[in-house]
């Protein structure tokens, strides 16, 4: 049992401390700008995700990642319920919900906690950046460490899935790209997410 114990919470330390097995970012998390006049429920629906930045220790080496978001109006929340094909070619799940840093102002700054199961929760800042609802969104986080220090992880996510087979790759990377560079995040440094062979 004893041993049983230790192998948890290492594997807790483990996944808690992935997102610091890189080098930091100098001083502390910038105060980028978020969507204005953020619409929540235009928001809601499937998002794929096409690339990400330091994502890994959420996202894993998986392929085919999608998210569903479902506006809970009764406790004024977003359910997101993600999904994705791991490196063993089977589907995954990861559950999470939002709350929105302030309601009587829209914005799209949130707070996502996901839900971990075999260790608890995990709440990190979920910014929107930019998006027009029906093509793109620009997701990014940021923690502070040892006050000097930052790390932060960004998302790419768009409405359809095969943005080559839709001619939609053009227009999606510009609208991702302005949205970048206006904030000061080089696009150079993202990984794709492949979003073929999805029907497993």
């Amino acid at each position: 049992m004893r041993r049983y114990l230790l192998g948890a919470v290492l594997i807790a330390l483990v996944f808690e401390a992935q997102a610091f097995f890189s080098l930091p970012h100098l001083w502390r998390c910038p105060q980028l700008q978020e969507e204005d006049g953020f619409q929540i429920l235009s928001y809601m629906g499937i998002w794929y995700t096409q690339a990400g930045y330091k994502i890994d220790w959420v996202q894993g080496e998986g392929r085919c990642s999608k998210a569903v978001y479902n506006y809970d109006y009764d406790r004024h929340i977003v359910n997101m319920y993600s999904k994705q094909i791991s490196s063993s070619n089977k589907w995954v799940t990861l559950n999470a919900t939002l709350m929105e840093n302030d309601r009587t102002k829209q914005e799209g700054k949130f707070k996502i906690t996901y839900d971990l199961n075999f260790w608890g929760d995990v709440t990190i800042p979920y910014w929107v950046l930019g998006t027009d609802y029906n093509t793109y969104s620009v997701v990014y986080s940021c923690k502070n460490f040892l006050y000097f220090f930052h790390y932060y992880s960004c998302w790419l996510l768009s409405r359809e899935q095969d943005l080559d087979g839709t001619g939609q790759r053009p227009q999606y990377e510009a609208l991702v790209n302005a949205v970048l560079e206006s904030n000061n995040i080089r696009p150079s440094t993202f990984k794709q997410i492949d979003q073929l062979n999805c029907d497993i």
